[in-house]
């Protein structure tokens, strides 16, 4: 419906502001795309992409019936109403300033402009302004998805992976297996930013070298998806750390630095959880045979040596100097195009070609071969459509009020900032189990709560914290993600047996929740209001 709103001036008489969709038109629509995707995936194996155009399409349409209905317009989304009520009439131009202009009717003063109904021949336009403002607005997040793709190819080719397995692997002493294991994929994961290839290749040793040494495999998968999807958390080139960003809005290393706050005491916690318990099998031999065969096919492949772990170190520096992102991934990459072309017996034309679509690297173990040919900008397309086609969504349904709509009814019942933080982890989690990626759970969060922080008085990177929190570390744990299907059948261990085991994953958002019930690490804004709760 459209309601007329006072607006200040001497000619004006009113300016008609269209509310936001009803609540129950917009919880019908987001029902209905979590259940196309959930059902999609978990009952007809779909394609997600498949899917995420016809998610995509219900909510065109049903942003298209509702302008025509006159519930809403193209915009309405990004429309401060805060201002509006105010009367403030500087505020209102700048707000109003965002409508696409076709859904204005503009006459000789502002005051005296009214908000109506779009003509048919514009609503496709409007439709395609909602969709590309929120693509553009994420233009730099898409450009480090290509260089992530770069920098793991050129790590790769500069053997700065394949020294990280080799001296994780002669480290690793019996009665320090576990704590050994979890740091091992720890490191490679936040080298390689992937938790994925981290399982395929050390989780596949470290669990052949748990069983060699009786030590209870769903205990040794634990350890490994703990240290697998900590380091993918905690990447700055992991393609979940930077979409968490860019759905909450905020920087990069500001969004790492804010998880930091409950990470690393669970991590810290969780490490001397599997020391102690690492200690009852001190006596075991380790299988030599498997160690030797492993290091074998390492350095047939990549001369190890401490200059190729340049790179790493560089990636590491320039991001404790929270030099930009996208300038600290390029120069890491050009560190490790050189040190590949200093050390390593490829040219320069292969290690060019392997930037764009990975390289084909031979060796007697198929899980270092899987690894060793990854990366490349070719290897992060599925992951830029998915980005464009999960930013394409969340900006129909957040330009139309859709997600306003879902807030405003969602939040009545949040009466803490304790109760705000739990219900972001909780609907991050319930993304998780309904659509079966972390993806659309990240995106479609940042969506619903952003609002909901900044009238808390909390800082954004709380909010890409608690999507972390409940969706890159619940994904592993439940059997029919994306994740919770490859870890198993990878490690050979249900999603149920070691579930109860990975420590990291269950402790850090119970610790989050904990956190911000007590008061600690929510990183309130500079400006805070008399009552910095959520209304």
């Amino acid at each position: 419906m459209l309601t007329p709103v006072d607006s200040p001036g001497k000619n004006a008489s009113h300016t008609s502001i269209p509310s936001t969709p009803s609540f129950a038109l917009s919880i019908f629509l987001l029902g209905a795309i979590v259940s196309v995707i959930s059902i999609g995936l978990l009952i007809f194996h779909a394609e997600l992409h498949l899917l995420m155009c016809i998610a995509l399409f219900i909510a065109a349409a049903t942003a298209l019936f509702a302008c025509v209905t006159g519930q809403t317009i193209a915009g309405i989304g990004r429309y401060d109403e805060s201002s509006l009520l105010s009367g403030n009439a500087k505020e209102i131009r700048k707000t109003h300033s965002k409508i696409p202009p076709s859904t204005r009717m503009r006459t000789d003063t502002f005051a005296e402009e009214s908000f109506c109904r779009p003509r048919p021949f514009t609503l496709a336009r409007d439709l395609l302004h909602a969709i590309g403002y929120t693509i553009w607005r994420a233009k730099d997040a898409l450009i480090i998805f290509i260089l992530i793709g770069v920098l793991i190819a050129a790590l790769i080719q500069s053997g700065t992976v394949a020294t990280l397995i080799y001296w994780g692997v002669l480290l690793i002493h019996p009665g320090w297996f576990l704590p050994a294991g979890l740091l091992l994929c720890s490191l490679m994961s936040i080298a390689t930013g992937t938790a994925w290839g981290t399982v395929g290749t050390a989780g596949v040793v470290l669990m052949g070298i748990g069983s060699a040494m009786d030590i209870p495999l769903p205990l040794v998968a634990g350890m490994v998806v703990c240290g697998a999807t900590f380091g993918d958390k905690m990447s700055p080139i992991s393609d979940t750390t930077n979409l968490a960003a860019m759905a909450a809005r905020t920087d990069l290393y500001h969004h790492i630095r804010s998880m930091t706050y409950t990470t690393a005491p669970a991590y810290l916690i969780t490490l001397l959880a599997f020391a102690l318990v690492g200690r009852q099998y001190t006596g075991y031999e380790l299988p030599e045979d498997k160690l030797l065969a492993m290091e074998s096919a390492i350095t047939s492949a990549y001369q190890i040596g401490w200059w190729t772990m340049a790179p790493l170190i560089v990636l590491i520096l320039m991001s404790i100097l929270r030099i930009g992102a996208i300038t600290t991934m390029l120069t890491a990459s050009i560190v490790a195009v050189l040190v590949a072309l200093g050390m390593q017996s490829g040219d320069a034309a292969s290690i060019l070609a392997a930037l764009w679509h990975g390289d084909s690297v031979h060796t007697p173990i198929d899980s270092l071969t899987s690894l060793f040919s990854r990366g490349g900008i070719v290897s992060m397309w599925f992951t830029v459509l998915l980005s464009l086609q999960a930013l394409a969504l969340g900006g129909v349904l957040t330009d139309y009020g859709f997600m306003r709509a879902i807030l405003a009814g969602l939040l009545t019942r949040v009466k803490r900032i304790g109760s705000l933080v739990t219900s972001t982890i909780i609907c991050a989690l319930v993304g998780n189990l309904g659509m079966g990626e972390a993806y659309l759970s990240i995106v479609l969060g940042g969506q619903l709560f952003s609002d909901a922080y900044d009238d808390a008085d909390i800082d954004r990177g709380v909010l890409s914290r608690c999507l972390e929190e409940g969706a890159t570390l619940t994904t592993p744990l439940i059997p029919w993600t994306t994740a919770g299907v490859f870890f198993s059948q990878t490690l050979e261990i249900s999603t149920l047996e070691y579930l109860p085991f990975a420590w990291m994953n269950l402790l850090n958002p119970l610790m989050g929740i904990a956190f911000a019930y007590l008061g600690w690490g929510l990183m309130l804004r500079k400006t805070v209001r008399e009552n910095p709760t959520p209304k």
